[in-house]
């Protein structure tokens, strides 16, 4: 597997982990009313991991790519997701 580093400025790395963005996603869907599923978080991951870059220059890609990916699934999270970002 390819380590995947996240630029979050110019002094600080950190390695990319999908779990983030798929706990980020499952309170979204606890906001909606409906957790994700088993098969849905299996296809959200591998959305990801298919999709990430190998190197993030922006936090706010990571943002786009959480929503595509929900978005794949299930859009009342990626909305849900997306709104929460607006506000915070």
């Amino acid at each position: 597997m390819v380590e995947i580093i996240i630029r979050k400025s110019n002094e600080y790395e950190e390695q990319f982990d999908s779990n983030r963005i798929i706990r980020a996603l499952m309170l979204a869907a606890n906001n909606t009313g409906q957790s994700l599923t088993p098969q849905e978080i299996e296809q959200i991951t591998e959305y990801i991991n298919k999709h990430i870059p190998n190197t993030v220059a922006d936090i706010e890609e990571l943002h786009l790519l959480a929503i595509d990916a929900a978005n794949t699934t299930r859009p009342d999270i990626a909305t849900a997701y997306n709104a929460y970002h607006l506000y915070h």
